[in-house]
């Protein structure tokens, strides 16, 4: 029988909204669930005067058996349907009346399907969080590839956030090397921000490819945001040429918000010409017109009449002339005749359009003058 401390839990009353009385239904499934196998009802007493429904047996941390066969499987069906028919308000606090120990019966009794359900990944997202060591070797045991790997994973992400050491050692250790590889890989992502470093040790054990690659280029570039000159001096000694470019752009990139004009240097320097190369100026650029527009200005206008020195003006004007139409243009109406003074024009005109289609169309226009220099360019 249901006990009556449950049932004002449920419903304090006649005449519920719909919304509470879906609620009080909902509760109550959980509880025939909760207190099947344990007729008396018991309620465990916790910290202060409140209580919490658990699943008692022999002692207070054993789980009670489920009746055997098709019973066990229409009571887990019914408490998961359960689940997945509560709205998000009511899931919260179906999920605040179990304790561990009935996430880990529950998840225990699930058959493949229910595994893969997004209940299923909740409740052990739950047991996870609290206690992720012992959620990782239970994931490990499962007997389904595609719900082993998925919750092994989920479980090293909540490790790394407790102890990124033990979990990127229980990662290496793994015996599957796919499985390993995967981990080991989704830890590193995790621990990108609070040890970079670590990130990168556990990315130069990962096979080549393009997740080996992404993790190191965002570990190196988090790094580089506290320690430029140990990051660099690390992206220097990776022999694969593409991929030291990679890195050592993002490094660039990356150190560009505390001494862009050094970051120039460095990447005008340090990398061959090409993509990586442009993409990694280009950043700059970006970054040193947050801080200095009239600095970035001066070194665009530097630049050779080349796709580079195009990109550089077209991404310096768009977020110059976002923040100062007036100082754009003066420093466009500076630059000589040429590819670079065109596509700043252009995109200058781009955003103009924006608020004034009638003047960016007279920018544009001013570009078919034989002789543009004798053409003064209109202040906004």
């Amino acid at each position: 029988m249901i006990p009556k401390t449950l049932w004002l839990i449920c419903s304090e009353k006649k005449g519920l909204p719909p919304g509470l009385l879906v609620l009080s239904v909902s509760c109550l499934g959980l509880a025939v669930w909760l207190f099947s196998g344990n007729p008396t009802g018991q309620l465990r007493q916790t910290s202060g005067a409140k209580h919490e429904l658990a699943v008692i047996g022999k002692s207070t941390e054993e789980p009670v058996t489920l009746p055997a066969g098709g019973a066990v499987e229409r009571q887990v069906s019914g408490v998961l349907a359960m689940l997945q028919a509560a709205q998000a308000d009511e899931f919260e606090r179906l999920m605040q009346n179990m304790t561990d120990q009935d996430v880990i019966h529950l998840l225990s009794e699930m058959n493949s399907a229910d595994l893969k359900g997004e209940s299923a990944r909740y409740l052990f997202d739950r047991w996870a969080t609290a206690r992720p060591q012992d959620a990782a070797g239970w994931a490990q045991g499962l007997a389904d590839p595609q719900a082993r790997q998925s919750f092994m994973e989920l479980a090293a992400i909540r490790w790394a956030n407790q102890d990124l050491t033990q979990a990127a050692a229980w990662a290496r250790n793994l015996p599957e090397e796919d499985s390993r590889m995967k981990i080991m890989e989704s830890v590193g992502s995790e621990a990108i921000r609070s040890a970079p470093v670590e990130a990168l040790r556990l990315g130069v054990e990962l096979p080549a490819g393009e997740k080996r690659t992404n993790l190191l280029r965002r570990a190196a570039a988090e790094w580089a945001v506290t320690d430029r000159e140990r990051a660099l001096e690390w992206a220097r000694q990776i022999k694969d040429s593409d991929l030291r470019q990679q890195v050592t752009g993002q490094v660039v990139a990356a150190s560009a918000n505390q001494n862009p004009a050094q970051a120039a240097v460095i990447a005008l320097e340090e990398m061959t010409p090409g993509a990586e190369q442009d993409r990694a100026l280009v950043s700059i650029v970006e970054h040193w017109l947050q801080t200095d527009p009239e600095g970035a200005s001066q070194w665009v206008s530097g630049f050779p009449d080349d796709e580079l020195g195009q990109d550089a003006v077209s991404s310096l004007v768009n977020g110059w002339a976002n923040r100062d139409l007036i100082a754009t243009a003066e420093w466009l109406s500076s630059l000589p005749v040429g590819a670079l003074r065109t596509n700043g024009i252009l995109a200058y005109a781009d955003v103009l359009k924006r608020t004034d289609p009638e003047l960016a169309k007279r920018w544009k226009t001013s570009l078919s003058v034989p002789d543009i220099l004798a053409v003064p360019l209109e202040h906004p």
